[in-house]
């Protein structure tokens, strides 16, 4: 049995861990398998919510643009929530790390 989430998480096509400069909007995709049912999927731009969604199983991929790239530098990542639950009540969950984006002023 899978004891572990897996999460894969990449920004325009850049790995966790990554910095880039992008001109436009950013594709953000995402694969998780979970080990129980998925309760959320969040994208995280800035430590905000800009993408929620609720899968209901275990296994869920998505591609999100995001359209309104904000100048300067931005930082993309993944937080995942299971339905089920720590023995203390908290709700299993999963995080990746995050994708820095650099936005330069357009025509630069």
């Amino acid at each position: 049995a899978m004891d572990k989430i897996i999460v894969e998480f990449s920004v325009n096509g850049h790995p966790m861990g990554a910095e880039f400069e992008a001109t436009g909007p950013v594709d953000v995709r995402a694969k998780v398998i979970g080990t129980a049912k998925l309760a959320a999927v969040q994208v995280v731009k800035n430590n905000r919510f800009i993408y929620t969604t609720e899968p209901g199983q275990r296994e869920f991929e998505f591609t999100y643009r995001d359209a309104a790239a904000t100048e300067g530098t931005s930082y993309y990542y993944l937080r995942v929530a299971q339905e089920n639950y720590l023995p203390n009540g908290s709700p299993i969950m999963a995080w990746s790390s995050p994708v820095w984006v650099n936005v330069g002023k357009s025509g630069q």
